[in-house]
């Protein structure tokens, strides 16, 4: 019985990769199906996938599957025979369904019940365009189909007449049209005119060429008595070639079949996939080893015979071992075309849903890379090519004002560079702008002035990847709610990729991924720093410079490297991994520095040694050690020895917040006209009531949207008195009012809190060291003496 289990969870195992494939292939040639409706080899391929899902889900009793693809497979058919004719209505029907029948499938792969999916309106539009009354038929070629029907029906003498109608109807709307031709300069004719000028001609005609009528009836009579003659000879003809024709259709068929077929694929399951990279894995470990151990005994022993046969044989493994890393890698390596092939239907739905006319142009779909990488960049790519056709694609009135073709166009390509795999996303919109994309951002609090004027166009052109950032003027299903691209940046990161991104005002736009080939068996770069060894993934690393403490500059305090043309923020990797200063590095004379890169960021590390390239094979650290600041993994090198292997996207990210912060030391020389009233609020109703009263009483109020905006400002202006809201964004309210507190300029400052729905947390406030706590809506005294009191102390007292 058990065993009977086991067969049947095959099967259906078997009928689900089947399905996935059969319906990833659908949504492609569907959509190619609306521009190309009269494929008959396409409209085949549709129904017989149709027909193929319908059979198995029936035998395996999947009820509803097995109803809604019926009904699919009854349309194509229709569409097949040419009874109907494809439209957007019908076409939108049948990709409905195709999703319907996608929901089904993943309630069987997730144990659910398949039954429970409601089918009914996709079952009743599609039976409507099998109802005979549904018009949706090419009418000309009915009339076509018709008018042959009843010739053949007709009589010898009628098919004269009719054949003699046809030329004089035709040679009378030629001198109807001749006739209109000559009178265009004067009143133009309407329809019913023209149809009435034609019948009169007609009739004309008719009455004066009766004996030319009767000489052409003759001759087609004539024409028709001589094929009837040799009519019996022809038919004969005719089924002897039809036979050939036949016969010589069979002939390869029937060559196939004599020959046997030999199946060139076999499934495999991922989870075996993933034991064999391991153990190639450990294989690659003990070559590096072997090798390590060869070296070591060369160098002590040079010359001795057992040696050198340990070198040959330590070369040899190496070569075995790395042509067996390279076949296993192969067989985890699938087509990109795998998540190509979704976007033309993405394509046509974004696009139909904004009324925009789209191409979609597909290059290297058969360019390979890991099957984990491939599930990891599906969403990225729906992102970015939502955000082109609803942000970049100009609507077809506009397009063609500006001198383009209504119909935009997307190239999404792909092709190996190096160890990486380059997925690229362009787009013939109307570009970016860095100067709006600066001042969105400053709108929604995401940056400060300072961080605006200082940026670059690259720099402005990654804002799109903040969370919450939007250049949407309102909400849609598509846009507007700041999210999307920030999703594009996390699995990027999480890959250890790169983003770049191009843009031309009024050309368009390209997004440039360079992701990682694998993620098992990588190359790294060996640091050293202090006595510790680390390895930074090789496909993170975008160069390595060698600098004097003459060539790092200060911006806002902070060490930066100019390199080129870019500003790179330097880290110091020992500080940064709390494993001691390295910062003396930058007493000797040449400094080392690793330029590393994550989705749009770029830093450099200061390094104290660079030790080499090496092939890794990275190791998880465990449940115990998980989460460990700015360590991924480790590797066994070849000693032996135990190297913790980077956390780039980590470290980068860490040294952002680092960069954001401020320093402790601010300018004691700083000079101001007026005092200074640092406002941080997220959205206050009362704003600018506060500010009225701020400036009545002769401060100078600067306003800040985020905490960190706040922080960055406190820098730039050091402020008399501060206003925090209690729910401001990101953090709260407390945690900032503790961070400035523990800089030496704002240790006594008073510092009044704001609740603007009446709630708070007395303990917090106590914590954070408020002088005071007001509540919305603020009266103009109550600010007055909040401010005055607070000048007298500095911690809340309840």
């Amino acid at each position: 019985m058990a065993e009977n289990m086991d067969d049947m969870q095959e099967i259906i195992q078997d009928f689900l990769v089947e399905a996935d494939e059969l319906l990833e292939e659908l949504d492609e040639d569907l959509v190619r199906l609306e521009n190309e409706s009269e494929d008959e080899e396409l409209l085949n391929k549709i129904f017989r996938a149709f027909h193929t899902i319908k059979g198995s889900a029936s035998f395996l009793g999947f009820e509803k599957l097995t109803e809604l693809t019926h009904k699919l497979e009854d349309v194509l058919n229709k569409l097949r025979k040419f009874e109907l004719r494809l439209n957007s209505e019908m076409m939108d029907a049948i990709l409905a369904g195709v999703d319907k029948a996608k929901e089904i499938i993943e309630l069987i792969k997730e144990g659910g019940d398949p039954e429970s999916v409601d089918i009914e309106d996709n079952v009743k539009q599609l039976v409507k365009f099998l109802d005979e009354g549904y018009q949706a038929t090419d009418e000309a070629s009915e009339d076509k189909g018709d008018e042959k029907a009843e010739e053949e029906e007709l009589s010898e003498e009628e098919l004269v007449e009719l054949q003699e109608q046809e030329v004089m109807e035709e040679e009378a709307e030629k001198e109807a049209e001749e006739a209109s031709e000559e009178s265009k300069e004067e009143k133009p004719k309407s329809k019913d005119e023209i149809e009435a000028e034609i019948e009169r001609l007609l009739q004309q005609r008719m009455e004066e060429d009766k004996e030319k009528r009767l000489k052409r009836r003759e001759k087609i009579l004539a024409e028709l008595q001589k094929k009837q003659a040799t009519g019996e000879e022809t038919e004969k003809e005719e089924p002897k070639q039809e036979e050939e024709k036949k016969v010589e259709q069979k002939k390869p068929v029937m060559a196939k079949k004599s020959k046997p077929v030999v199946e060139q694929t076999i499934r495999v399951d991922v989870q075996r996939l993933d034991d064999l990279m391991n153990l190639v894995g450990e294989l690659v470990l003990g070559k590096n080893r072997l090798v390590s151990v060869a070296q070591k005994a060369e160098e002590k022993f040079s010359g001795d015979e057992v040696v050198e046969e340990l070198s040959e044989v330590a070369n040899q493994i190496t070569l075995v071992t790395t042509d067996l890393q390279m076949g296993v890698m192969k067989t985890r390596m699938v087509q990109i075309g795998k998540v190509f092939n979704k976007f033309p239907r993405v394509v046509r739905d974004i696009a139909r849903e904004l009324n925009k006319e789209v191409e979609l142009i597909i290059e290297g779909a058969e360019t390979e890379l890991d099957k984990s990488v491939v599930e990891e960049i599906n969403d990225p790519l729906v992102h970015i090519v939502r955000n082109a056709i609803d942000h970049g694609i100009e609507p077809p009135e506009e397009r063609v004002k500006l001198g383009k073709p209504s119909k935009g166009r997307i190239v999404l390509s792909a092709y190996h560079e190096g160890n990486y795999i380059v997925i690229e996303a362009a787009d013939d919109g109307r570009g970016m702008d860095p100067e709006k994309l600066k001042q969105k951002a400053l709108e929604k609090g995401l940056i400060t002035e300072t961080e605006a004027r200082q940026m670059s166009k690259e720099e402005a052109y990654a804002l799109i990847f903040k969370p919450g950032f939007s250049t949407a003027e309102k909400v849609t299903n598509l846009s507007g709610r700041g999210v999307g691209m920030d999703v594009v940046k996390t699995n990027v990161e999480k890959l250890n990729g790169i983003i770049e991104i191009k843009s031309e005002l009024g050309k368009g736009t390209k997004v440039i991924l360079k992701i990682p080939l694998t993620l098992a068996i990588i190359q790294a770069l060996l640091v050293k720093v202090t006595k510790e060894y680390y390895a930074i993934p090789l496909v993170s690393v975008v160069e390595t410079v060698r600098i004097t403490k003459d060539d790092i500059d200060k911006v806002e305090n902070k060490d930066v490297l100019r390199l080129r043309e870019n500003i790179i923020p330097l880290v110091y990797l020992g500080d940064t991994l709390g494993i001691g200063k390295n910062k003396k590095t930058l007493d000797g004379k040449e400094i080392y520095v690793v330029v590393v890169a994550i989705a749009e960021k770029k830093i450099g590390l200061v390094v104290d040694e660079l030790i080499g390239r090496e092939e890794i094979v990275i190791k998880s650290l465990g449940n115990y050690l998980t989460n460990i600041k700015g360590i991924s993994g480790a590797t066994i090198m070849g000693d032996g020895s135990v190297t913790l292997i980077l956390d780039v996207a980590n470290v980068v990210n860490e040294a952002a917040i680092i960069s954001a912060n401020i320093e402790d030391h601010l300018i004691e020389s700083y000079h101001k006209d007026k005092p200074v009233a640092l406002i941080a609020s997220r959205e206050l109703k009362a704003k600018n009531d506060l500010v009225n009263y701020l400036e009545e009483k002769g401060y100078k109020v600067i306003y800040a949207h985020t905490d960190k905006e706040a922080l960055d400002l406190a820098c730039e202006h050091i402020a008399d008195v501060v206003f925090i809201d209690l729910s401001i964004y990101i953090n709260d309210g407390y945690n900032l009012a503790k961070s400035l507190r523990s800089m030496p300029a704002y240790k006594s400052t008073p510092m009044i809190a704001i609740s603007t729905d009446g709630t708070y947390d007395k303990e917090k406030l106590k914590e954070s060291r408020f002088s005071k706590l007001l509540f919305v809506p603020l009266e103009k005294d109550e600010v007055y003496a909040a401010i005055e009191e607070s000048t007298k102390r500095n911690i809340l007292v309840a």
